[in-house]
């Protein structure tokens, strides 16, 4: 499937939202994650410790680690990662596992979306709720 276009801000129509669950090992997309990605088959997950960041790009099944995603439409799926949530929660000096909610930023000349983990806000925290 092809990715799905931002308006003519660059916005798209939901947010591109990664949910990291510490405490139970999985990481969530949303479905407008998966909407700009072109509701892909599979997606590969692409730690950068230095950046601490996290970038999701569309790939094959011949590429290294890719993860599967289902074909049917979803609201949000979840990716069990225990290992990379423990190498992100080292990195990122984190303390609890608290899980954490981070926007993500569409980077069209990869086709990919970029996390930034130094971002990512404690869910159920006061910045977190804002505008509720």
């Amino acid at each position: 499937m092809n990715p799905a276009k931002p308006n003519k801000g660059g916005i798209f129509m939901n947010p591109l939202m990664l949910t990291l669950n510490l405490k139970e090992g999985y990481i969530s997309l949303n479905e407008g994650t998966l909407e700009a990605l072109g509701h892909p088959k599979q997606i590969q997950l692409r730690l950068n410790d230095e950046e601490a960041s996290l970038a999701l790009m569309p790939c094959t099944m011949n590429d290294a680690e890719a993860v599967v995603v289902p074909t049917d439409p979803v609201i949000r799926y979840e990716i069990g990662a225990k290992y990379l949530l423990r190498r992100i929660k080292s990195f990122t000096g984190w303390q609890d596992d608290q899980p954490r909610s981070c926007e993500g930023e569409y980077i069209p000349s990869h086709q990919a979306i970029r996390f930034c983990l130094k971002n990512a806000v404690p869910i159920g925290s006061p910045s977190d709720q804002q505008g509720e």
